[in-house]
């Protein structure tokens, strides 16, 4: 079957886009996530600031904008921190299998069962989640 991504974040050092997927860690030179990003929307005929005006007029949203760079592969990218932060991780809402608190952290666990706990709170991570797939139904 077709490769999933599971999260992105980006590496200073060494000027990389670090893809974690379902079958592995990949790394993609890129200058940010943001055009690594971009390029993902071009490929299915928009921009990445046309899928954050999209998302931001339908959902009255202002910030956090998640970018959904496939409406065919259902891929959406979550963005956990300061967007234009290079420390902020992109979680594809679709590789998300469920999520639970752990402490003042939340643990989130992949459909391929790899998990990965981020520096959020759960109702953080929960409003983002919830509202990523109210979007896509929307969509639908």
């Amino acid at each position: 079957g077709n490769i999933m991504i599971l999260y992105l974040n980006y590496e200073w050092n060494t000027g990389n886009v670090c893809i974690y997927t379902d079958h592995g860690k990949e790394y993609r030179p890129c200058r940010s996530i943001s055009a690594f990003l971009n390029s993902r929307c071009q490929m299915e005929g928009s921009t990445l600031q046309g899928r954050r005006e999209a998302f931001a007029k339908i959902m009255s949203a202002r910030k956090h904008i998640p970018i959904l760079t496939s409406i065919r592969r259902k891929e959406l990218f979550m963005p956990f921190g300061v967007c234009s932060s290079p420390d902020a991780i992109w979680i594809n809402l679709e590789a998300v299998k469920y999520y639970h608190p752990k402490e003042s952290q939340t643990c989130i666990t992949f459909v391929n069962d790899a998990s990965l706990t981020i520096p959020f709170r759960y109702s953080v991570v929960k409003r983002q989640v919830d509202r990523c797939r109210h979007y896509i139904d929307i969509l639908d």
